[in-house]
């Protein structure tokens, strides 16, 4: 692809998604790809990274070093937290707070879609409900 090309492509794309820029490259395979890139790009070692919804997708699982893999955020000296749902499927706030007290976390991620969990997709109503 020419320059040109590939400006105007990320252009479109800005417009369309009603964005200030857009990131559009077709070396980016798929969203565990995407999301390892920003991950990696946003934590530091001696960082610790927070799901307060469990556990992530199975393909996550490698990316943060739950499963060890070569290059993980583990390997790079990143931590990993979760903390579990609520039987009901709601985030379990008092223990998110007391998560919250470790002072090297530095992001969380929060999966809406339920992978292969039984719970449902968190709606954007419901992550915002409490």
């Amino acid at each position: 692809m020419q320059l040109c090309h590939v400006n105007q492509t990320i252009k479109n794309y800005a417009s369309v998604f009603h964005t200030e820029a857009a990131l559009v490259r077709p070396q980016i395979t798929c969203g565990t790809h995407a999301l390892a890139l920003a991950l990696a790009a946003n934590l530091r070692p001696g960082d610790t990274l927070l799901s307060p919804v469990g556990k992530p997708y199975d393909t996550l699982e490698e990316v943060i070093g739950i499963r060890p893999s070569n290059g993980s955020l583990a390997e790079y000296g990143i931590s990993y937290k979760q903390v579990e749902l609520l039987e009901d499927g709601y985030f379990d706030y008092p223990a998110i707070e007391k998560a919250l007290e470790d002072k090297t976390i530095k992001l969380a991620t929060i999966q809406r879609s339920k992978g292969y969990q039984t719970r449902p997709s968190y709606s954007v109503e419901k992550k915002s409900a409490n």
